[in-house]
């Protein structure tokens, strides 16, 4: 609970750590498709400017949480 997305992904069985990433995949097409957005997984994100993060966040568990207040502080910092 509470962990960094990434942590918690790379902890993840195979099998669902292929359907987290099939959904991902599915998310960052609808974005792009739907809305016109450029958008990318925060942590391969190098662009800031141009591409929109996206933070998995877990509702029940609390994990990623973590990274988007991270990311919030390091966006703020940056682009004052």
């Amino acid at each position: 609970e509470d962990a960094p997305v990434r942590e918690s992904m790379a902890l993840q069985d195979e099998e669902t750590s292929h359907e987290l990433q099939s959904r991902i995949d599915e998310t960052i097409s609808a974005l792009t498709c739907e809305a016109g957005l450029n958008t990318a997984l925060y942590f391969k994100n190098k662009d800031f400017r141009k591409y929109i993060s996206i933070v998995p966040i877990s509702a029940i568990t609390g994990e990623g949480v973590c990274d988007l207040m991270m990311l919030l502080m390091q966006l703020t910092q940056k682009y004052q």
